[in-house]
């Protein structure tokens, strides 16, 4: 099911000025593990998952469609630090989908001067 479209997040009506941002989650990757004394262990690895740190604009609250914010749907933007929620995927809302499947797309939304970088 195509989960975006020219309104934005299918099943999501944003309000006021918020922004809502599809998480660019990075590739898990094994790293060599260590015992207590930094230590390789041979033969062992451990799964690192990295901390997402940027993400693509999906959906712009109403307040702000017309607004010169600096940015616009389908950038590519830096997370906030901070002053966001998780915004679950409508399908889970639904039932249709569970928080670990796969399937599921992780979105947040802040509001739009939370926004400081966008890269070109």
């Amino acid at each position: 099911m195509e989960m975006i479209n020219k309104e934005g997040i299918k099943g999501v009506r944003l309000l006021g000025e918020m922004v809502a941002i599809e998480i660019i989650i990075p590739e898990p990757y094994d790293v060599q593990a260590v015992d207590h004394l930094g230590n390789e262990i041979e033969g062992k690895f451990k799964t690192e998952f990295p901390i997402p740190t940027c993400g693509t604009v999906v959906q712009l609250g109403r307040d702000i469609k017309n607004k010169p914010i600096g940015y616009s749907v389908g950038e590519t933007v830096l997370l906030p630090s901070g002053s966001y929620v998780k915004l679950e995927d409508p399908r889970i809302v639904a039932g249709e989908l569970t928080e670990h499947d796969k399937e599921s797309t992780g979105y947040i939304m802040t509001h739009y001067k939370n926004i400081a970088v966008v890269y070109t």
